[in-house]
């Protein structure tokens, strides 16, 4: 909705609840489950689907919504964004490939 939001009075109160509320308590959710499934993945014992979502979804987050610094108080979270973004094929693309807004 806040990418949408017309109006800008809405567009900031939008941006303002998703810095401050929305966001903190989603990464502090995959964060947990991180840390309680204890070997860096969010399902099982090796990387799925899923870990591979997440880690694009939330590398794009710093700019995209202006929270450089928030991402470093989820340790696990960085941990899986390094990880994914370090394996093979997926490293050499992301270093070769186009540079777009997303």
């Amino acid at each position: 909705m806040f990418f949408k939001e017309q109006d800008e009075t809405k567009k900031a109160e939008l941006k303002r609840k998703l810095q401050e509320e929305t966001l903190p308590r989603i990464l502090k959710k995959i964060d947990d489950i991180l840390k309680k499934n204890g070997n860096g993945v969010l399902v099982g014992n090796d990387i799925t689907y899923a870990d591979l979502y997440v880690a694009h979804f939330l590398s794009m987050l710093p700019e995209a919504m202006e929270v450089k610094d928030k991402l470093d108080e989820y340790q696990n979270v960085v941990a899986l964004i390094t990880k994914v973004f370090n394996l093979p094929g997926i490293k050499e693309w992301i270093a070769e490939r186009p540079v777009t807004q997303w």
